[in-house]
């Protein structure tokens, strides 16, 4: 992605909130073209060595021009975006034909949360009951209520696994079924190890070869009971980072009890979506760096990139 162009402070000072709004946007839709034309020289530059064609997908900024129409609807951009991912997808596709997906070797953690709103109680009771003396280990998740509203409790249960993906996919997705045959699933994760042979190393590589809404890499932080300040530390270096990077990211947090420890724990979840491991790591030293200057006790969780999920639109917390 591209940095937007340093402006003069007078330029800036000049321009009313409604053109700053729209010089963005204007920014951004160049991004999500340019974004295209660098997968296709992409796919241009794998079999034959060279970018022949500079401008093949030039009409393709046509399209989207007329998808956009008004530029200042504000659900134009949207309506770009929608395309340029099933565009981009295409053109993943056929990268991945041209230049197979190294497989990811090492372990795995599944997540598979249920529907259990209308009936937790009797649910947390038969999952106990299903889970006992077995390879899963059943949790509860609450989400942080001073950042998302009409939040209920989760219920998932986790199991680690050691293969390849993704053929290992298909393994834990029909065990996983068979076993909780008479549960309603509401969905379900795979996560690989971050230090997997096979997991994107840099950001070119999960660019290119991993889609960008389902695969991502997710950082995971313990905190303690009035560890605000340590929370609103971790946020600005994810912006100070999206700002020099333009990274694409989530943030939140969230409260788990794993029913075998009887207790409770907070943990903020960083989710990153374009970049590779490289980048990652040096972000969770970041944060990890930060922990160390308030003294906060060791609590690292080893990242995890996302290979497989059921749901990816669901507006639901699943980690470990």
């Amino acid at each position: 992605m591209m940095n937007p162009p340093p402006r003069s402070s007078s330029c800036c000072s000049s321009l009313t909130d409604g053109e700053k709004t729209q010089a963005r946007r204007d920014f951004i839709f160049k991004n999500l073209f340019h974004g295209i034309r660098f997968l296709d020289l992409a796919e241009q530059l794998i079999p034959t060595r060279s970018m022949y064609d500079l401008s093949r997908v030039s009409y393709i900024l046509d399209i989207m021009k007329d998808i956009r129409g008004d530029p200042t609807d504000e659900a134009a951009l949207d309506r770009v975006l929608d395309f340029v991912r099933i565009k981009s997808t295409e053109i993943k596709t056929r990268l991945d034909t041209l230049v197979p997906r190294e497989p990811i070797r090492g372990i795995f953690k599944v997540y598979i949360t249920f529907e259990c709103r209308s009936n937790f109680p009797q649910m947390l009771k038969e999952l106990k009951n299903k889970c006992h003396n077995t390879k899963y280990q059943l949790a509860i998740i609450q989400a942080d209520t001073n950042t998302k509203k009409d939040t209920f409790p989760q219920l998932i249960a986790i199991r680690s696994y050691h293969g390849e993906y993704p053929s290992i996919g298909g393994l834990i997705e029909n065990e996983v079924n068979e076993d909780f045959a008479e549960f309603d699933i509401a969905r379900m994760i795979i996560k690989s190890s971050v230090s997997n042979q096979g997991v994107p190393s840099s950001d070119i590589d999960k660019q290119l070869f991993w889609d960008e809404q389902t695969h991502c890499f997710e950082l995971h932080y313990h905190l303690l009971p009035n560890q605000s300040h340590v929370e609103r530390s971790f946020y600005r270096i994810i912006d100070g980072r999206k700002r020099r990077l333009a990274l694409e990211s989530s943030c939140s947090s969230y409260t788990m009890k794993r029913i075998d420890q009887n207790r409770s724990q907070s943990i903020l979840k960083m989710s990153f979506f374009d970049i590779g491991r490289k980048t990652a790591l040096e972000m969770n030293d970041e944060v990890m760096n930060t922990l160390k200057q308030y003294s906060h006790p060791s609590s690292k969780i080893e990242p995890e990139f996302v290979v497989y999920d059921t749901n990816i639109d669901a507006m639901k917390i699943v980690d470990s």
